[in-house]
C-alpha cells in the first residue's frame, strides 16, 4: 500500500481531513499560556496538539482556554517542566470544565473576533483580555472577592 505525503503515518491517514477544520492548537511545552486559532488548514508537529469541535463553537471554546480561570485551574491541577514551563498534555486538558448547558456563545465569540483583529493589526488587547476573563469568570458564577483573589495569585506567581 502507497500512502501519500499528507498521511503522515499509516494511522494518521483516516484523520488528515481535521487538519482542515478550524481548530485551536497549542504546544506540549510553552513557556507562556495561549492557545491559537487556526483557519488556514496548518499541520501541527508532533509535540503540539489540535482541538476540533462540531458542538460547542471553537472560539467560545478559545476564550475558555485563553481566560485567566482555566489558567488558574492549570497552575492547581497541571504539570510544570522544572524550569517551570506549562506541560500542555491532552490529559491536562481534557481537565477544563466547560458548560454543555445551552447558552448564547456570541458575545464570547464577538470579543474573541476582536481580539483576533487587534491581533493582526499589531494593537493592544489587553482591555480586550481584561473583559472577556470577566465574562468567563460571571460564567462560572466567579465573585469579584475571588476574581480578586485568582488574580493576586497569578501575579504573585509572576504568571502573566
Amino acid at each position: 500500500i502507497r500512502y501519500e505525503w499528507y498521511a503522515l503515518q499509516r494511522f494518521a491517514n483516516s484523520f488528515y481531513h481535521f487538519f482542515d477544520m478550524e481548530k485551536i492548537v497549542w504546544g506540549l511545552i510553552s513557556g507562556i499560556w495561549g492557545f491559537a486559532h487556526d483557519t488556514k488548514s496548518n499541520f501541527v508537529t508532533s509535540a503540539s496538539y489540535f482541538l476540533i469541535s462540531e458542538k460547542i463553537p471553537i472560539k467560545f471554546l478559545l476564550a475558555l482556554f485563553n481566560s485567566r480561570l482555566f489558567q488558574f485551574y492549570f497552575d492547581k491541577t497541571g504539570e510544570y517542566t522544572a524550569g517551570g514551563a506549562y506541560v500542555l498534555k491532552k490529559k491536562n486538558i481534557e481537565k477544563f470544565i466547560v458548560p454543555t448547558k445551552e447558552m448564547d456563545y456570541k458575545p464570547y465569540i464577538q470579543f474573541v473576533d476582536k481580539i483576533i483583529s487587534a491581533k493582526e493589526q499589531k494593537q493592544d488587547t489587553s482591555d480586550f483580555e481584561k473583559e472577556l476573563n470577566k465574562m468567563v469568570y460571571n460564567l462560572y458564577d466567579i465573585t469579584e472577592t475571588e476574581q480578586q483573589e485568582i488574580e493576586t495569585i497569578l501575579i504573585k506567581r509572576k504568571i502573566k
